[in-house]
């Protein structure tokens, strides 16, 4: 999986009010250290075991790997 995939599930799963698991958060984190991605790292907020980031945040990230693939 290329890093720009990793990048791009990574912001469309944690861009969710209910969050994801610690669980799920544990293993995606791999994948988003592993790809480099710390700008997302830094953009997760935690609440009762759920992990998210803000839609504004991720609107950015996600406009700005459209406009690197067109």
């Amino acid at each position: 999986m290329k890093n720009e995939d990793i990048r791009e599930l990574a912001l469309l799963v944690l861009d969710d009010e209910n969050g994801i698991s610690e669980e799920a958060y544990n293993k995606l984190s791999g994948l988003l250290q592993e790809a480099e991605c710390a700008d997302i790292l830094e953009a997760v907020d935690a609440t009762d075991g759920r992990f998210y980031i803000g839609e504004d945040f991720a609107e950015e990230k996600l406009q700005e790997l459209q406009a690197k693939g067109a």
